[in-house]
């Protein structure tokens, strides 16, 4: 009786033991694809990048790093499927204009935000939003 409990207790505490295993190196396996899909963003690999963030996604699709990073790639690209599928949608212009302002894109953001900003009458509640840009001048 007692080298039955005695096996038990080594085959729980085996199974237990090969579990924290599994679970480091899942663990292991998922910040090594991160990375791995990181550097080809940083390479300008875009292609492969989206193929490692698909492969994380299907792996993990409630976490929204690989969404948000398929989202930059296809920005990075100038894929702005928004855009594409409704250019009048009210806030989109301003957004698009943030958007590349904030990834570096200073002379198309600028081109942006003159356009919106000559469309606008000067007594418009816009027009300060608008002209937050240095560069900008309101005409």
């Amino acid at each position: 009786m007692q080298v039955n409990r005695v096996m038990q207790w080594g085959l729980i505490l085996w199974s237990s033991m090969a579990a924290t295993v599994c679970l480091g190196q899942a663990v292991q396996s998922v910040e090594s694809q991160r990375q791995t899909a990181l550097t080809f963003e940083q390479q300008g690999k875009n292609a492969e990048a989206e193929m490692a963030w698909r492969a994380l996604l299907k792996q993990y699709p409630a976490n929204p790093e690989p969404h948000a990073h398929l989202g930059f790639l296809e920005a990075r690209q100038e894929h702005y499927k928004a855009l594409a599928l409704s250019p009048s949608t009210p806030g989109l212009q301003p957004n698009l204009g943030l958007a590349l302002f904030k990834a570096g894109e200073m002379k198309e953001a600028v081109q942006i935000f003159e356009q919106l900003l000559k469309s606008q009458t000067l007594s418009s509640l816009e027009v300060p939003r608008l002209a937050t840009l240095p560069t900008t001048e309101v005409n």
